[in-house]
């Protein structure tokens, strides 16, 4: 009996690693309409790879993003039309950076033993509070990628329970069963309201 195996519906239960995130902005907290030097701070790879590349995508309310060179990386971006236009500085603003990827050269790669940032600097919008994902794709030496894109969550990876389908190609049965999956939170930005003077 064969059986074709699929997942139906993903992250149904959590359950958070004792461990710190794997891929997590630094500072995890910023004021609203501030500027300042954003951080994501890389921590592993797998145990036999390196990470070769690193992309993450800019959340809704980011402007004037530079992003910082990385040693042995190359560096590129993407942008974004912004509608409406967003006044920033003065000056209305028509486009934002929409993805920043940073991609290894020369054969270089961090070591999965060893910790990297990749920093950018932003400015935030000035009525806006909340939490801010930055989705983020790792690519590491052997071509597997980490995407870490799921959710507002500042724990991972974590075990995550499916509910998985098992098809039974002769029989016409399906058979549904729970599985635990590894999953990989979004580095979350926290934007909070100015502190008042004292």
């Amino acid at each position: 009996m064969s059986a074709r195996t699929f997942v139906t519906i993903a992250t149904l239960l959590a359950c958070a690693f004792t461990t710190s995130a794997h891929m997590s902005c630094i500072p995890s907290e910023a004021e609203m309409g501030s500027n300042f030097l954003l951080g994501l701070k890389l921590a592993h790879g797998a145990p036999e790879a390196g990470t070769v590349a690193v992309t993450v995508t800019l959340p809704e309310g980011t402007y004037s993003v530079k992003p910082r060179p990385v040693y042995g990386f190359s560096l590129s971006r993407t942008l974004r039309e912004l509608v409406p236009n967003v006044e920033v500085y003065g000056s209305m603003v028509n486009e934002t950076v929409d993805t920043v990827t940073w991609t290894a050269v020369y054969g270089y790669e961090v070591p999965t033993w060893a910790v990297d940032i990749f920093e950018m600097y932003l400015s935030l919008p000035a009525n806006q509070t909340g939490t801010m994902p930055f989705q983020v794709v790792q690519t590491l030496s052997d071509g597997e990628l980490y995407e870490w894109i799921v959710g507002n969550s500042t724990m991972g990876p974590y075990n995550a329970t499916a509910e998985v389908e098992e098809v039974d190609e002769h029989a016409g049965h399906v058979h549904r069963r729970r599985q635990a999956e590894e999953v990989y939170p979004a580095p979350v930005l926290t934007v909070i309201a100015p502190t008042a003077d004292e």
